[in-house]
């Protein structure tokens, strides 16, 4: 699985890591079988599910992720971190882990 982390050195500071999955497709974030809570999203035309860890909420949230379908049995992870001097909600944790794939995705459809 190939990882791509972005992180400043210098606080404050955002971190976001992009993750290649070749082998599954977003649909298995939505199976129940995974310690998660997800919702069906879209991303730049292309579906996407968004998810976090069952429990967080609120201020106690660690990371939010959204997967973007992007190939039949693949999917393009996002993952919006709480590091740093800044503390997010879930709720801004997944938008920025939106607005983030959203960029990656518009980034690959420029690269066909």
């Amino acid at each position: 699985m190939a990882q791509c982390t972005i992180d400043s050195t210098r606080s404050p500071f955002d971190s976001y890591a992009l993750i290649a999955v070749t082998n599954e497709g977003v649909e298995a974030w939505l199976t129940g079988k995974r310690n998660v809570q997800a919702q069906l999203s879209s991303v730049a035309g292309f579906p996407a599910v968004t998810y976090w860890l069952s429990g967080a909420n609120g201020r106690n949230a660690a990371d939010c992720s959204t997967s973007v379908d992007v190939a039949g049995g693949q999917q393009l992870m996002v993952e919006s971190y709480n590091t740093g001097d800044r503390i997010y909600t879930l709720e801004q944790l997944c938008q920025r882990a939106e607005r983030a794939a959203g960029m990656a995705v518009e980034t690959l459809k420029t690269l066909r």
